[in-house]
């Protein structure tokens, strides 16, 4: 009985663990991507011209601001249909011609704010948000359990729970143009 109740209580641990490990992994990469849409911006008086998941896939398509082999850092370990590009041939996926204007779905797990629509606000006393992950295809599929991490305009990189949201436990957390 002691060993059945040490094993319940390990296979509830683990997979907790992991999640906070994979949010921790997932802000940190957030960050380092939001380093450089800061940087971009100064150095060029404005934002790239992609929104959504090909704002940071253009850091490493076309600027090569992230560079062959640092691929790891599109990708929220959490994310399940994102695969780390840790092979050659994985690799090389970001080397090929990749339609900016229509990326494909495999190759980064965040997305940021459609700027055209959603402008940012120069007078805001807030942070504002400018990239998040991007839960799936589908903007549905959570990374990590009961949130999301979200990329403000200052560079901080902060979980932000349901209840942050403003979304109760059995609505899906949507991000995208179909989010509240």
């Amino acid at each position: 009985a002691i060993i059945a109740t040490l094993v319940a209580a390990v296979s509830v641990t683990i997979p907790l663990v992991q999640d906070r490990n994979n949010r921790l992994a997932c802000a940190k990469n957030l960050k380092e991507v939001g380093t450089l849409f800061i940087n971009y911006q100064q150095e060029h008086q404005g934002r790239p011209k992609y929104d959504g998941v090909s704002m940071f896939l253009y850091f490493r398509v076309t600027s090569n601001d992230i560079r062959k082999g640092e691929e790891s850092v599109l990708i929220c370990p959490g994310d399940q249909q994102v695969m780390n590009p840790s092979s050659p041939e994985g690799q090389a996926k970001y080397d090929d011609e990749v339609d900016l204007s229509n990326p494909p779905d495999n190759m980064a797990s965040y997305a940021v704010r459609d700027f055209s629509t959603y402008a940012l606000s120069v007078e805001s006393k807030e942070r504002q948000i400018i990239a998040c992950d991007r839960n799936g295809s589908d903007g549905r599929t959570l990374h990590h359990r009961g949130g999301l991490n979200v990329l403000y305009d200052n560079g901080q990189s902060v979980f932000m729970s349901r209840e942050d949201l403003g979304i109760s436990g059995d609505a899906p957390v949507v991000v995208g143009p179909a989010s509240e």
